[in-house]
């Protein structure tokens, strides 16, 4: 775990602005996969002794292919361990390490999957399955706490809490949502896809696949009403509320459809079906984002204040050593003052603030003190109003200092 720690730094500006989004695409590709492998092994298994042609299509709606299945299962939840490391960066509630502790859990399950789609063999299936949902339940759960801050001091996040509704609601709706894209994915396999595309309409699995979108359509909206329902009150928030509204209305549309071409034995708007299987599915997790960042508002408001601050750290210390390297371009520092300063300020009278024949004395044996006060202008005298900050690099106040002591020795002769 020390390793993890060290790997994991803290978030940039630029990366916090897009930590959200990348955030909602690395769970949508994990969490469907997990949930097509771990859905079609399981009614792979249902009807091995029902029609072993069926049993195959039904598994191999994701191949047997290593790359695969190291690409959408194994390395997103990697990056899942270190995004939810630095989003919780600064705090001393190691979800991350929780999360790293359990991800073997996962490996092994879904290298079970995979192998039993190499050789259909039930015991090796069975165990990828129970693998699987002993990996899901720790993991739902320690999702369900990033929106649970006040819970924190009191829960181990590695030990599941059964009692807590929010957290056993969450697994249902893994369950559904796994469910809808499960029965998305089959549909769009084997009914659009060109290469995979079967040569005669196949009745059975075509009633499968919808009915699994049918039964994730219904069962989705009550899972999310009642989610949005048990939230704890600091995660609660008018953005959840907008997407309780959409989900219902896209799960009413996608069951809608899937109803109809079961009742007509239909294949027409498959591909229509399987895109809202998955937009619905991203959606649900776009909204579990938006509860726990209301939830943790507090803390990611304090994690952008603290990237401003190293940014800005980082800028500075850059242009200090460009500044001490490279020479000031004599030109820069007129150009910058009529820019800049000369609206508020004049050699040999008052404007806004002093003339500078009274100040630049207080500078000639410090020059680097003049350029620190441009940089960061603090009030001296009374009588005169506070000066701005003016947002100048240090290689510009540095020629603004040097162009003021040029043009006072000017003056002076």
């Amino acid at each position: 775990m020390d390793l993890l720690h060290r790997m994991i730094l803290p978030p940039e500006l630029n990366h916090l602005k897009v930590m959200a989004p990348v955030t909602v695409f690395i769970q949508f590709l994990f969490i469907a996969f997990v949930g097509i492998a771990l859905v079609s092994t399981v009614a792979s298994l249902a009807c091995r002794k029902l029609n072993g042609k069926l049993s195959q299509d039904l598994a191999l709606v994701i191949p047997a292919r290593f790359g695969i299945w190291l690409t959408l299962g194994v390395l997103p939840l990697g990056v899942l361990v270190f995004l939810v490391g630095q989003t919780l960066y600064g705090t001393k509630y190691d979800f991350a390490g929780a999360l790293a502790l359990i991800a073997p859990l996962a490996v092994v399950g879904l290298f079970a999957l995979f192998a039993y789609r190499q050789n259909f063999n039930l015991v090796v299936g069975g165990f990828g399955v129970l693998a699987t949902l002993a990996f899901a339940m720790p993991f739902v759960h320690l999702f369900d706490l990033l929106a649970r801050p006040e819970m924190w001091p009191y829960i181990n996040p590695l030990v599941p809490d059964i009692y807590n509704m929010q957290a056993l609601c969450r697994l249902l709706i893994f369950i559904a949502g796994s469910l809808l894209v499960t029965g998305g994915a089959l549909l769009f396999i084997y009914f659009v896809w060109p290469e995979r595309k079967l040569p005669a309409d196949d009745p059975w699995l075509r009633n499968i696949a919808l009915g699994l979108t049918l039964a994730g359509a219904v069962a989705l909206p009550a899972l999310v009403v009642w989610d949005a329902a048990i939230l704890p009150f600091g995660a609660r928030s008018t953005g959840n509320l907008r997407f309780v509204f959409f989900l219902i209305a896209l799960s009413w549309a996608v069951g809608s459809v899937a109803l109809g071409m079961l009742l007509n034995q239909s294949r027409r708007r498959v591909l229509l079906v399987a895109l809202l299987a998955f937009v619905t599915l991203g959606g649900e997790l776009t909204r579990q984002l938006v509860v726990r960042d209301t939830a943790i508002g507090d803390k990611l408001a304090l994690q952008r204040l603290d990237a401003e601050a190293y940014l800005a750290t980082l800028r500075e210390k850059q242009e200090a050593r460009y500044a001490a390297n490279a020479p000031v371009d004599p030109a820069m520092g007129g150009k910058v003052y009529a820019e800049k300063c000369a609206s508020c300020h004049a050699f040999d009278v008052k404007v806004v603030g002093p003339p500078h024949r009274e100040v630049l004395p207080k500078y000639k044996d410090d020059v680097k003190k003049l350029v620190e006060f441009i940089l960061n202008p603090v009030k001296v005298d009374p009588a005169y109003p506070a000066m701005p900050k003016l947002g100048l690099t240090r290689r510009e106040a540095q020629a603004v200092a040097g162009y003021m002591f040029d043009k006072y020795g000017e003056q002076r002769k």
